[in-house]
């Protein structure tokens, strides 16, 4: 693919406790001379766990996106980590957003939004280090 993309994803939650959290993304473009060009994004919820705001956090980065790119996803959340990872989302999509005993999927919609925000691209999934780590953590932890 002509273009390369990383998508670096980091929430104010952990674990699957519910709570109020917010998620950042920085979406990093390499242009053609090999320099990185950014864009970021946050936004915030009164009632959220981990897994919701990184799978929403990585569809509002996806959605920037308008040309077939690769792109590498650095997040923090084993759980997305371990389903891509795994090929978990294939066989929940092919069974209606089931898993195999039959019970819904947990936040079944935005797998299936982020599997259509994603198909135009060749993606990968990550949890290695990234220089933007600290700066969005600082980011996160600001009021407002």
């Amino acid at each position: 693919m002509e273009f390369s993309v990383n998508i670096y994803i980091e929430t104010s939650r952990r674990g699957p406790s519910k709570g109020p959290g917010k998620y950042m993304y920085v979406l990093e473009y390499i242009l053609k001379d090999g320099t990185p060009y950014t864009v970021d994004g946050t936004e915030s919820f009164e009632e959220t766990r981990e897994n919701e705001l990184a799978l929403k956090a990585i569809i509002a980065a996806g959605k920037r996106l308008t040309k077939p790119c690769s792109i590498r996803i650095f997040t923090g959340c084993d759980h997305i980590l371990s389903t891509t990872h795994n090929g978990w989302y294939i066989e929940w999509q092919k069974n209606g957003w089931k898993k195999k005993n039959g019970k819904e999927v947990r936040n079944a919609a935005l797998w299936e939004e982020l599997v259509n925000v994603m198909d135009l691209h060749a993606v990968t999934y990550t949890k290695d280090e990234h220089s933007y780590k600290r700066w969005m953590r600082e980011e996160l932890s600001k009021g407002g």
